[in-house]
């Protein structure tokens, strides 16, 4: 159990790596979209612009479902490789593009990519960890990844600004793609291999399988948290972070740098602030205290667009959205895990269909904020959303009900 204990900490450097090559990127998404940008069935300039971010989170939500399948059967690491080698390969046909279709297309393989990625990450926690420290292990996971995504961000706008967003997608692969190397030489003890192990273990049938899934995604608990809290929330900070933030500050003059500065903040919260919160979350049996304060935080910072608008005020938001979800993401997946039907379909595919489904609301994030920027009036906008998610928070409260622990 000691070795055993120990190896959790070899993710982090592996998260890193992968993060800050996937996420060089990240801050001209959308503004490279802006650049190839040519009409496509008769849709509206933003919602275009917003389409590489959509369906890269929807192929993103297609690999948990593949992701968590192949990982019971195969372990963590195949879905590891491929995905790396997916994602790898997007960035530099990202970069190659020469039409908005096939800029679209490389966003989806990448998205693919990277949902097989990180549900390897959660098969190599879950496999490398006992119940006194699996809590431990995937903040060490959250941190790594973070910790590479705003080291990412960063740099690669400095990049940008410096060679060009198209090379800076060449970079992007090439970090990417060296995380193989660091896997095979020095995670080769983690590896998983579930057939050796699955001997003795009877298979549920397909139709017992369908029905516990069933059971699952329509759980009074699991509905109201993902319904009310987990896809507003998603909604909101995506689509702020990723979506409206480049968009908005580009018009505003900001540089590029500076953009990319502003997008480090959420991740330094879920560093830093995330794991600090963590052993006190752990000491609170009901999680929903957690989950309630962050819906209420979030919504009401989004509320400050009523009073103010600007740099300023789009920094507060994301400062507000971000010390949200530190509060909240993780209290949602514990409170998610505590429900009594988790222990009939089993952890690893419960979180598999959660995150799935959490996904969804990653998805609408940039579709929904595109309507938004379309009207022109983004700040009384975004301040409905944050008086909806208000509302859909204090639903929560009285739908949703504790649950016990088994």
């Amino acid at each position: 159990m000691t070795q055993k204990s120990k190896l959790y900490s070899l993710i982090r450097p592996d998260a890193f790596l992968f993060c800050f090559g996937i996420d060089l990127p990240i801050s001209f998404i959308t503004l490279y979209a802006e650049d190839l940008y040519a009409p496509i069935f008769g849709l509206s300039k933003a919602y275009v612009m917003g389409m590489p971010i959509s369906i890269s989170m929807l192929f993103t939500t297609v690999a948990f479902l593949v992701g968590g399948y192949w990982i019971d059967r195969k372990g963590w690491q195949q879905s590891h490789f491929w995905g790396i080698l997916l994602a790898g390969s997007a960035q530099v046909i990202s970069g190659i593009s020469p039409s908005i279709e096939l800029y679209i297309l490389s966003r989806a393989l990448y998205g693919f990519g990277y949902g097989l990625v990180f549900m390897s990450y959660m098969g190599f926690v879950y496999t490398n960890t006992g119940e006194e420290n699996r809590t431990t292990g995937f903040a060490t996971m959250s941190a790594g990844m973070y910790s590479g995504s705003i080291c990412g961000g960063a740099v690669g706008g400095m990049l940008a600004e410096r060679f060009g967003f198209q090379n800076v997608f060449f970079m992007a692969a090439f970090f990417t793609l060296i995380t193989i190397g660091y896997t095979i030489l020095f995670m080769q003890k983690t590896y998983y291999y579930p057939e050796k192990i699955r001997e003795n273990n009877k298979p549920r049938s397909y139709k017992t399988n369908l029905k516990l899934i069933f059971r699952f995604v329509t759980n009074r608990n699991i509905i109201s948290l993902l319904v009310l809290l987990s896809l507003p929330a998603a909604v909101t900070l995506i689509g702020i972070l990723y979506y409206i933030s480049p968009i908005y500050l580009d018009r505003m003059g900001t540089s590029q740098a500076n953009i990319a500065r502003i997008l480090m903040i959420n991740g330094v919260f879920m560093i830093y602030i995330s794991p600090l919160l963590g052993p006190l979350m752990d000491k609170t049996k009901d999680k929903r205290i957690y989950i309630i304060i962050s819906g209420l935080i979030g919504g009401s910072g989004m509320l400050c667009f009523l009073f103010f608008k600007g740099v300023w005020a789009i920094v507060f938001v994301i400062f507000i959205l971000s010390f949200a979800a530190a509060i909240g993401h993780s209290a949602r997946t514990v409170y998610a895990l505590q429900q009594n039907i988790v222990t009939e379909i089993g952890a690893g595919q419960a979180m598999s269909l959660y995150r799935a489904i959490d996904r969804i609301g990653c998805l609408l994030g940039p579709l929904v904020l595109s309507v938004i920027l379309a009207s022109g009036e983004i700040e009384k906008g975004l301040s409905m959303i944050g008086l909806i998610y208000i509302v859909l928070t204090l639903l929560f409260v009285f739908v949703s009900k504790k649950e016990v622990e088994t």
